[in-house]
């Protein structure tokens, strides 16, 4: 795109693409006689000012009696046509000609702009006054045919809205009409001119919000890192808006240009093109009067590009443009941003979709890659994450390339950044200072995805107080990003990083940082390690040999960490892990150590915490830390977790600034030192320390305190002086009712038989594993109560007053053996856990009410022998084990869809995502109709989450598929297959039974299936499967589960692979199959909807540690568009016709009967319900090789 613009006629037009610009934009129709040498000439020169392209024929085109060719073009191209009709407008049969002309192209969407000057617009609509003498004439001397058609032309552009010019009884002079015409013709052209230039992708919704805030502020930045694209964004606002002003100019690499012609240099050529005219001055600042006054009389555009500093934008004079001026502004740091201008807009990455166009246009000059290229084009986008630069770079160098240089080229990448874009971000880095460039480089290298403030409080203590500000400068900069206050930053930037450090020197033994685990491993067994080395980082997966030279030359080592690759620490802790003697010398510089597995028994005799600000040292060996009194000012975190031959902790009296004592699972720990002194500690951790005898000193202000199955027997008083305390972990009894600020309260396995005197405002209690026998009727007061644990209690009953318990969500009564009936909870519960309890029956009357509830556990309940009235949105029904289960029942099972709000969470990622778990397992009692209605219930989930996944998606993102690594059974091996992009959920329902349900019409003995498929429906619309499968789970201690592989060909040939997983989201503790050996599984997940892809056969592949007894799939499709139009379908004739299945009938239940004796019988306290009348008008079924495999559910 073009740098830059002038103010000029010529250049102010390029807000369209070359390209694709008309000839003519404006094209103007008048009576030479009339207005030429007055208001139309007037007219032409306000449009051409503005840079619009008119066509304005100076008579020479006009001779004979029909339009010239050039004529008929010039209308044709124009995309508005201007009418002066004066007075003697239709004496002319020219005029006339025009006329009709530009009539016929008004119906193919040409506008047409009449002005009514010095006439009256109803004699043009009449054809009276003085036009009926002009047609009179034409009738007696032209061809009826010809006058007949221009009458019509010209009493339709009468009807049409335009200008009334009276003259002087009018209350506008003709210049004001005029400047009201000028901007109807501006507004229109951005209007119709395209919204997406021939060389840009993605940037439509971003230049929306800009031009937005340029309606209501004067000033606007635009800011992102290097390479995103803020230039280009720039540009086409500008390109868009600029023919609006007076003035307009794009002054491009502002930064670049002061830096090698100085900002008074830079300054008078800018002020040169805005005023047209040659401007020089002497001064810093403007300071002419003159100078000042005529750039408030000018209304102008103008961009500033790359802007670093605040004193560029003041010294440029933009300040003082005249009303109704705009400025924009991009720079890659907010601060000089928000010194300058009104609002900021941010630029994001492009997603995937637009990635793949942007990179496709540049490597195969086309919107979307070559079939062949398109699995290593996906690996190319997934590289540059979305950054313009970066895409452009890399399409065009491998434009035309074969496909070995492409592989080749994604090799090197792995070691070597792409030095065009690696300049282009390193640009910002060397805008950096001393402490700002090696903070950038320890997050790289060691906090990239860690908490800000716990950055920030390591970091202060390596810079002395500058990390805090440091941060902030990072993120205005673009270099760094806070999500959620996590420390992130671009890929690429990271890549940057890590190169600058490698420039270092090419032995890591030299360099700043080491984060590679060969790296790390060479510095620590040799002794010719230099004193360069600050920190380092590395997931270890086998003992590390050290060299006890190491450490001892590393004397600026600021930065340990050291965690295992995987959770399963057992390999680490072998007699070559271990070591008898001390690491020899650690750096007195050192502020942070983490050492998962530490093997040493110690620091070390001459090591010097004084800088240290966090130590964690979780399942290490070590048995003593240091030996006497030491400087512990920094210190801040001291986690010791499941350090279990630590005996004892040493004075810690200096740690004023201590935070978080961490000592679980220490077993040989006998006492702690005193803490009354450490009173910034807000987090003591002691549980499962079960020689700790002694109750700690501490001070009387933190927040979380953990004594679970210490060896503490007695709690003394002083603990009501806790009145900060958060939250509380017990194993023994005391007065607690003073802690009025306690939040969370346990109790665990604590030796009481009464429910304790507890503070109101608890919003979470356990009382799990103690022997409490009642709860009191006066828990109605803990009104702020959310979760309550009462696990493996002696309780038998609920009181009444629990239902006033609003705040109430979750409730364990697991294992509670003595509970015989299921209590009556508060309306807005979420989750009841009841496993193991001796309940007989779950009636509607009592849980059909629960409306919010989303999890129900009732496992192992061997007395259970109804659930009735469940409600159908229930995420998750765990009732596995309830070997005497015989009914259950789905309440309002024809509801439309499931809540809005129930149906998806969001994980850490803040990606919506959903999992639905219906678990029947070994109910060896079910009888029909609780089959029948389970199974329909899981085919209304399926349903009602695809069309909800719908409704949250466009055509264009359903249809992308990511690429991903997957294990393949087959090979024993990863290998690469699909995603689809749909937020992630995932249905598994887990039945007992040795047949394959009806529903499923593609069945096989065999582990394999293949199916074909309508490539017209899956093309148009939406592709769904659901998967069945009979597993026999003989001699299996856990609950069965499956693999599958699903390959899915298109009609070009083409194979897309997926997988999909069988397992149970969480197992059972305990086998339950004696009731029989057979298991059913029905599962759907995302990746199992297709839309708008031509496939014509699906072949799936499933695989068990059990024995496959046979499988099936269920193949349905859907009217994705009605969806997204939300229409909502009624029963009639005419919208079942909209989902068809493949033999058209429009005769067959999807499942199942729903006669009206049915539903006049339907009860759910009786266990029998009609099937979902409605259901087939959102799917419609392949129907497979069996007549009647869609009739219903039938008898297994």
């Amino acid at each position: 795109m073009a740098s830059s613009s002038s103010s000029s006629s010529s250049s102010s037009s390029s807000f369209l693409s070359s390209s694709l610009r008309p000839e003519h934009q404006v094209f103007l129709s008048f009576r030479g006689e009339d207005t030429r040498r007055t208001f139309t000439s007037h007219l032409l020169k306000a449009l051409k000012d503005r840079g619009i392209n008119v066509f304005f024929d100076e008579e020479k085109l006009k001779k004979g009696e029909k339009l010239s060719p050039a004529l008929l073009q010039a209308i044709a191209e124009s995309q508005i046509a201007i009418i002066i009709l004066s007075k003697g407008y239709a004496a002319s049969s020219w005029c006339l000609r025009e006329l009709s002309e530009i009539m016929e192209w008004s119906t193919k969407g040409q506008l047409v702009l009449p002005i009514f000057y010095h006439i009256d617009p109803s004699h043009v609509r009449k054809r009276g006054g003085n036009f009926k003498k002009s047609f009179d004439k034409h009738q007696r001397k032209k061809p009826a045919d010809d006058v007949k058609r221009w009458k019509g032309a010209f009493a339709k552009v009468g009807e049409l809205d335009g200008w009334h010019i009276v003259g002087n009884s009018s209350n506008k002079s003709e210049p004001e009409y005029i400047e009201e015409i000028v901007q109807k013709v501006i507004e229109t052209l951005n209007s119709k001119s395209p919204s997406d230039y021939e060389e840009l992708v993605g940037i439509d919704d971003q230049k929306a919000k800009i031009l937005s805030l340029l309606r209501t502020h004067r000033a606007i930045g635009i800011c992102g890192m290097g390479g995103i694209g803020k230039t280009t964004l720039a540009e086409a606002v500008y390109n868009e808006v600029s023919s609006g002003f007076d003035d307009h100019y794009f002054l491009q690499n502002v930064r670049e240009k002061i830096a090698k012609q100085g900002i008074e240099s830079v300054r008078d050529e800018f002020l040169c093109r805005v005023l047209n005219q040659k401007t020089q001055i002497d001064t810093p600042f403007i300071s002419s009067n003159v100078i000042k006054e005529r750039l408030r009389r000018r209304r102008v555009l103008v961009v500033l590009d790359d802007v670093d500093h605040l004193d560029q934008i003041e010294r440029l004079g933009v300040k003082h443009f005249g009303p109704g001026s705009k400025i924009i502004v991009t720079s890659r740091d907010k601060q000089v941003l928000r010194n300058g201008v009104d609002q900021i807009h941010v630029v994001t990455t492009l997603n995937e979709d637009y990635s793949l166009k942007l990179f496709s246009k540049y490597a195969f000059k086309q919107e979307n890659p070559v079939a062949d290229f398109r699995d290593l084009s996906n690996m190319v986008a997934k590289y540059a994450r979305g950054l313009p630069l970066a895409l452009k770079v890399l399409g065009a160098a491998l434009y035309r390339k074969h496909k070995g240089d492409w592989v080749s080229k994604l090799g090197k990448l792995k070691n070597y950044p792409v030095e065009e874009v690696v300049d282009n971000l390193k640009i910002s880095f060397d805008g950096l200072d001393k402490v700002e460039r090696n903070i950038f480089l320890d997050v790289v290298c060691f906090f990239k995805g860690e908490s800000r403030e716990h950055v920030t409080k390591i970091l202060d203590s390596w810079y002395k107080g500058a990390a805090r500000y440091a941060i902030t400068d990072l993120v205005d900069k673009c270099l760094l990003d806070t999500s959620e206050e996590i420390l992130w930053m671009h890929d690429l930037l990271q890549e940057m990083g890590w190169n600058i450090v490698f420039e270092e020197s090419d032995d890591p033994r030299k360099r700043s940082r080491l984060w590679r685990r060969e790296d790390v491993s060479l510095v620590l067994k040799d002794d010719k390690v230099t004193d360069s080395v600050k920190g380092i980082s590395c997931a270890i997966d086998k003992p590390l040999q050290f060299c006890p030279a190491a450490f001892k030359k590393m004397t600026n080592l600021r930065f340990i960490k050291l965690y295992p690759v995987c959770i399963n620490l057992a390999h680490l802790f072998s007699d070559d892990w271990v070591f008898n003697h001390d690491p020899g010398f650690l750096s007195d510089e050192l502020c942070y150590l983490h050492w998962d597995c530490y093997p040493f028994k110690s620091l070390g005799s001459n090591f010097c915490p004084k800088n240290l600000v966090e130590l964690r040292l979780q399942h290490g060996e070590i048995e003593l830390l240091w030996s006497g009194d030491q400087i512990l000012e920094n210190l801040r975190v001291l986690d010791l977790n499941c350090c279990f031959k630590l005996r004892e902790i040493p004075n810690l009296s200096s740690a004023i600034n201590l935070e978080e004592l961490v000592c679980d699972c220490c077993f040989n720990l006998v006492e702690l030192p005193s803490l009354k002194r450490l009173t910034s500690l807000k987090r003591l951790r002691l549980s499962y320390c079960r020689n700790l005898k002694k109750f700690p000193e501490f001070p009387s202000h933190f927040n979380e305190l953990d004594l679970t199955s210490t060896g503490i027997e007695e709690v003394p008083d002083s603990i009501g002086d806790l009145l900060q305390l958060r939250r509380l972990s017990l194993s023994c009894s005391s007065n607690l009712s003073k802690l009025e600020s306690l939040a969370d309260l346990d109790l665990l396995e604590c030796q009481i038989t009464e429910f304790p005197a507890i503070p109101r405002n608890l919003s979470k209690l356990c009382v799990a594993g103690t022997r409490v026998e009642g709860v009191p009727s006066s828990i109605r007061c803990l009104d702020k109560l959310q979760v309550l644990n009462m696990r493996s209690t002696r309780i038998q009953n609920l009181p009444s007053s629990i239902v006033e318990l609003d705040a109430l969500k979750v409730i364990y009564l697991s294992d509670c053996t003595s509970i015989t009936n299921f209590p009556n909870f508060p309306e807005k519960i979420e989750e009841i856990y009841m496993d193991n309890t001796s309940i007989e029956e779950v009636s509607s009357s009592s849980i059909s009410r629960l409306k919010s509830l989303k999890k129900l556990e009732v496992k192992r309940c061997q007395r259970l022998k109804s659930l009735l009235g469940l409600p159908p949105f229930l995420q998750e029904i765990e009732a596995g084990g309830c070997t005497s289960l015989q009914t259950v029942s789905f309440t309002e099972q024809y509801q439309i869809t499931f809540p809005q709000h129930d149906l998806f969470v969001f994980d850490s990622f803040s990606k919506p995502k959903r999992h639905d778990s219906i678990v029947f397992e070994n109910c060896v009692k079910l009888n029909r109709d609780a089959i029948n209605n389970i199974v329909a219930n899981t085919l209304l989930r399926i349903e009602c989450i695809t069309k909800q996944l719908v409704e949250r998606s466009t055509v264009e993102l359903a249809k992308e598929l990511v690429e991903e690594e997957h294990y393949d059974w087959k090979v024993n091996d990863k290998r690469k297959a699909y995603e689809t992009s749909y937020c992630k959920v995932k249905l598994f329902c887990f039945l007992h039974g040795c047949q394959i349900l009806k529903q499923f019409q593609h069945q096989s003995r065999d582990s394999s299936i293949a199916v074909e498929l309508d490539p017209d429906k899956s093309s148009s619309g939406l592709l769904g499967f659901a998967l069945c499968v009979v597993v026999n789970s003989h001699e299996m201690g856990l609950p069965p589960s499956f693999s599958c592989k699903c390959q899915l060909k298109t009609t070009s040939g083409d194979c897309h692979t997926f997988f999909h997983n069988g397992s149970p989201p969480s197992f059972p503790r305990k086998n339950y199959h004696e009731g029989g050996d057979h298991a059913q599984f029905i599962v759907f997940d995302h990746n199992m909807l297709h839309e708008a892809m031509p496939y014509v056969e699906a072949s799936f592949q499933f695989q068990s540690g059990a024995q496959l007894d046979c499988v099936g799939v269920r193949v349905f499709y859907m009217d994705a568009d009605i969806i997204r139009r939300k229409v909502q379908l009624s029963d009639d004739a005419e919208s079942s016709e909209i989902f068809q299945t493949e033999e058209d009938t429009g005769q067959t239940r999807c499942f199942g009967s729903d006669s009206e004796e049915d539903q006049r019988n339907f009860n759910p306290d009786n266990g029998h319900e009609p099937e979902p009348k409605r259901l087939k008008y959102f799917l419609s079924f392949d129907r497979g090789p069996t007549n009647d495999a869609a009739k219903g559910i039938l008898p297994m």
